[in-house]
């Protein structure tokens, strides 16, 4: 449904009379937009999956903002944790600058966070890749696989 009406149904007259061109214009520029919900919402199935492993499951999860930041993953365990996570879908490596960012905007919206979590469909930079943050964990598309 995003897709049709995202995409297709504003220039569903052109394509019907066989001109393209401005589709996959607006295509390839916004593309990443609506694949970077489905990033998120799989970010979310794959924290609950490891957390169902682990014992502890998920009493709360989904995105969450309020007046200071907006959060691509906020949860809750059953024990009690605290998981804060973001999700990026790009074509480059995410960068230390996005953990800080994500630490600040917690302080920012007051939440005690337990674990730092940051989804790449890129990969991570070597200074996070070395980083032995106990609380941080790195999920990139490899780890997907696990929802199969």
């Amino acid at each position: 449904m995003r897709f049709w009406f995202g995409f297709v149904e504003p220039y569903k007259k052109e394509l019907q009379e066989g001109k393209s061109d401005r589709f996959w214009d607006n295509y390839y520029q916004h593309r990443d937009r609506c694949a970077s919900l489905v990033f998120e919402q799989l970010s979310n199935e794959l924290v609950k999956s490891l957390y169902k492993q682990k014992g502890d499951v998920l009493i709360e999860k989904g995105s969450f903002w309020d007046q200071h930041s907006e959060f691509d993953l906020l949860a809750k365990t059953k024990s009690g944790k605290i998981i804060l996570g973001e999700c990026k879908y790009k074509g480059r490596k995410v960068c230390k600058s996005e953990l800080t960012k994500l630490k600040e905007k917690a302080i920012a919206s007051n939440i005690n966070v337990d674990l730092y979590i940051l989804f790449s469909l890129s990969g991570f930079s070597n200074e996070l890749l070395q980083n032995r943050d106990k609380n941080l964990l790195l999920l990139e598309a490899e780890d997907f696989k696990k929802l199969l």
